[in-house]
């Protein structure tokens, strides 16, 4: 369906052809002409797409609430016909609503739920041999305790010792002690009010009733009224990245604060039904909407619907959002039933293609060697700077935060991907191509696709496709230039940069740097993303981060999931799971991820990381939460006999990285060179890699050579310039590295100065020699007042894409 961006850009989803679940994107951009004809269109395509949602097997037509925890969906059943002697329990489902068990509760009518950290909540009804009131259970949930006094209950929430308990008649009840003590801090007696919901966030606590909300900033001790809320029914409240957001019915549109709940701002939606529940995973946003449920990722200064009117005849009284294997959303309407949608991790816009000539599906990650950082990614920019305490970090697309050497690097505007010296850069989609050049970024390629979108290459070799001021139009895959070492840049790669056109005035220069976009996305499902987020004003105007979309056209990142059951297994492009002992948790979930290779920090120096080894295990519950479970896999790694050159294949081992140590730990596995399989078993997850021994060839090595032979460093006529030693390439630079050109032969130096001469050569299979300094003056009468210390490792230093 149409897709209106908060650039009114318009984006139209043709649903006949899908690649791996994600449809393919045809983009009209800068149409300001004819809008209420596209309009018209938006509204007639979203009627006549089918709904993704799906009917689940449902325990009862009676289910009054549902809660999402680690094992699975929790169904509350209350059915008033009691002549037909229904369960009215609780029921537990570990497989997205396939099966159903009976977990307790039986007979006692469950009307509300609420999940805490490990602690399950439940406000029954009746009462039976037991009192009626609230109970609370941890997994199994077989087992169920009895807490506080014996009101109709009508909302829950628990923080720390803290619990929360809404009623009908009897206000707002607490207990500071895990239910042991309650005191009721709003309302007298049974003179009410009603509690409708409740939310909580460390100290603060929200409580609403049926024409106000009050606040608490000491655990429900004291109370205030929020003005904000007279007259407005609020029915839930959520969190949302840094954001508490409320909704309810006296009001079209929600309420937003960012100070948690202090102080609030209304973001109208004209037309909005019945919006009883809002909830939120990562930075989307959730809304019902009468019979429908809404959906955003900026707290609805634009929305979506997604189509559950098309399958949902009556009101949704419940709404949940969790992760049995994809993240997937659950609705529970008035009629007791439960729909279920699945949601993509990230935005896709699948419009790019590689810029070189991948081999196979996961080379796009394996050859990243630094990230976009989604915390601050200003780099190089004058007019604002990260701050210290985030300095030392990188924040990746699928929300790792990390420091060097697992995650590089702080600030980085764009991604860098590993490549050898001169290797084609391709452009990765058909547009206009024009020539840029900074001190940090070099040779410069960049490419407007007439989509609002703009690709950038930096560090090419001299000589690139493009110069000077000319423009040429330039078609997918064609060669735009080489790998190279210009700009701010110690060793071969191409940095690579994806610009939105966020105002849709078909122009880039207005985009710095708030348009930069990371080309892999961001994980909106598990969390918000810092940089869409930031806002801020400087000489160059207002700023506000934008939004990142995945554009490859390739499955990218890429992630195979299976339940964590004993012989389950998973493949992926060159890489088996075998699962050998599931630990007994079969309600977990154990996912296989392509990763990028190690950059540095090898296991040791003798070791040589093997191409398309590197990979992420994880074992996460059904909230999306990583689980520690003792369970035991089997991994098999095929590798190309090309991967293996240089390699000593009896030495071949699979590593695991630890967080904690900041090391590499061996695992029991071993390759079989008959097969080409490098297998291991494994009881600890985290990111692997494989590594061998490599054959000890001579090191490279370049010698400089200078006629005459300089005295001191100085030589007082014009001289020559040549270099010799093992290497198969070699590269020099006489300003500083800020360009390098090839070795071929010797040159002259016809000009008096200092000249700091940077050399350095390669072996042909992509390993480096430090690079090497040579400070010459040329005449004699020349001033010495430069000293230059060399000896970095490769990796770049500055880039600085501006325009």
């Amino acid at each position: 369906g149409p897709i209106i961006q908060p650039n009114n850009k318009i984006l139209i989803s043709v649903g006949v052809t899908r690649y791996s679940n994600r449809p393919l994107i045809f983009i009209l951009e800068n149409m300001r002409k004819g809008v209420f004809f596209l309009l018209t269109l938006l509204f007639t395509c979203f009627r006549a797409t089918a709904s993704d949602w799906t009917a689940v097997a449902i325990p009862s037509n009676k289910v009054m609430a549902i809660e999402v925890t680690p094992e699975g969906v929790v169904a509350a059943e209350y059915d008033d016909r009691l002549w037909l002697n229904p369960y009215n329990g609780m029921y537990l489902s570990g497989d997205a609503g396939d099966n159903w068990t009976k977990v307790g509760l039986q007979g006692k009518g469950v009307k509300v739920l609420k999940y805490k950290n490990g602690v399950l909540y439940a406000g029954t009804f009746y009462t039976t041999s037991t009192p009626r009131g609230l109970y609370v259970s941890r997994y199994p949930y077989s087992e169920w305790e009895h807490l506080g006094p014996t009101y109709n209950i009508t909302s829950l929430d628990a923080c720390g010792d803290y619990i929360y308990m809404g009623t009908s008649y009897n206000g707002l009840m607490v207990s500071p002690d895990k239910g042991i003590n309650w005191t009721q801090k709003i309302g007298l007696g049974v003179e009410g009010p009603e509690i409708i919901a409740l939310f909580c966030l460390e100290e603060t606590v929200l409580a609403s009733t049926r024409t106000s909300v009050h606040i608490s900033k000491d655990n429900g001790e004291t109370w205030e009224i929020l003005d904000t809320f007279s007259g407005v029914t609020i029915y839930s409240f959520t969190r949302n990245g840094k954001y508490t957001v409320a909704s309810g019915t006296g009001y079209e549109g929600i309420f937003v604060s960012e100070d948690g709940g202090e102080n609030w701002e209304q973001a109208l939606l004209p037309g909005l039904r019945t919006p009883r529940k809002i909830t939120s995973r990562g930075q989307y946003l959730y809304l019902v909407n009468g019979k429908d449920v809404l959906t955003t990722l900026n707290r609805f200064k634009d929305s979506e619907t997604t189509l559950l009117d098309g399958v949902n005849t009556t009101d949704v009284i419940d709404l949940e959002a969790y992760k049995p294997s994809s993240y997937a959303l659950l609705a529970l309407n008035s009629s007791g039933k439960i729909f279920r949608k699945d949601i993509e991790d990230y935005e896709y816009s699948p419009v790019l293609s590689p810029p070189w000539n991948t081999q196979n599906e996961w080379e796009l990650i394996e050859q990243i060697n630094a990230y976009f950082d989604h915390e601050y990614p200003l780099l190089a920019y004058q007019y604002r700077t990260e701050p210290d305490e985030a300095g030392r970090t990188t924040l990746r697309y699928d929300g790792e935060e990390a420091s060097i050497p697992t995650l590089y690097y702080s600030s980085h505007s764009g991604i860098d991907f590993d490549a050898e010296y001169g290797d084609p850069v391709l452009a990765s989609a058909s547009g206009n191509a024009s020539y840029y050049h900074c001190r940090d970024c070099g040779n410069t390629v960049k490419i407007d696709h007439g989509n609002g979108l703009q690709t950038v290459y930096m560090h090419l070799q001299n000589s690139p496709l493009v110069q000077g001021n000319n423009t040429i139009r330039v078609n997918n895959g064609d060669e735009i230039g080489k790998v190279g070492l210009t700009g701010r840049s110690t060793g071969p790669h191409l940095h690579f940069e994806t610009v939105s056109d966020t105002n849709g005035d078909g122009l880039f220069s207005d985009e710095y740097p708030h348009g930069r976009t990371d080309p892999f996305g961001w994980n909106y499902s598990e969390l918000t993303d810092p940089w869409s987020e930031l806002s801020w004003d400087d000489p160059l105007g207002s700023h506000t981060g934008a939004l990142s979309r995945n554009l490859w056209k390739i499955m990218t990142p890429d992630k195979q999931s299976t339940p964590l059951i004993n012989s389950s297994t998973l493949v992926m492009g060159n890489k088996i799971i075998e699962i050998l002992n599931d630990a007994g948790k079969n309600f977990l979930r154990l996912t296989l991820e392509h990763a990028s290779k190690p950059v540095r920090e090898f296991p040791s120096p003798t070791l040589n990381y093997i191409k398309s080894t590197a990979f992420v295990i994880k074992v996460i519950d059904q909230l999306g939460n990583l689980s520690s479970a003792d369970a035991v896999v089997k991994i098999s790694l095929s590798v190309s006999p090309e991967a293996l050159t240089s390699i000593l294949p009896e030495t071949i081992k699979i590593f695991r990285w630890d967080n904690i140590a900041s090391s590499w730990v061996e695992t029991v596995s071993s390759y079989d060179s008959a097969t080409g399989v490098i297998e291991g078993v494994l009881d600890h997850f985290s990111y692997f890699a494989a590594f061998g021994e490599k054959y000890d060839p001579q090191p490279v090595s370049t010698q400089i050579n200078i006629f005459p032979e300089p005295v001191s460093g100085t030589v007082a006529t014009f001289p020559e310039i040549s270099f010799s030693g093992n290497g198969a390439l070699t590269v020099y630079s006489m300003d500083g590295g800020l360009t390098w050109g090839d070795y071929s032969q010797a040159f002259s130096i016809n000009k008096q100065g200092l000249f700091d001469i940077l050399y350095k050569s390669s072996d042909g299979a992509g390993r480096w020699e430090e690079t090497k300094s040579f400070v010459l003056k040329v005449g004699a009468e020349v001033v010495t007042n430069k000293i230059r210390i060399v000896g970095a490792s490769f990796g770049t230093l500055t880039d600085n894409p501006a325009p």
